[in-house]
């Protein structure tokens, strides 16, 4: 109990994991899923642009060489 305390300081959905609200948890780990899935599309959707790009300036290169 007191580590998840302690550590509840950084992750606070410990404390409702020992709250015992079964409800107020299971919404709280439906945002922070959705938070960490919304910052994950906007980390990668620049990066996967970028490889599509150089998947289709390959593609072509190839096509002149041939």
């Amino acid at each position: 109990p007191e580590r998840t305390r302690r550590i509840a300081v950084e992750r606070p959905l410990l404390s409702l994991a020992t709250g015992g609200n079964q409800e107020r948890l299971t919404a709280a780990l439906r945002r922070e899923e959705d938070e960490e899935r919304r910052a994950d599309r906007i980390y990668w959707t620049p990066l996967k642009q970028e490889l599509e790009h150089l998947r289709l300036n390959r593609s072509r290169a190839d096509r002149v060489t041939e």
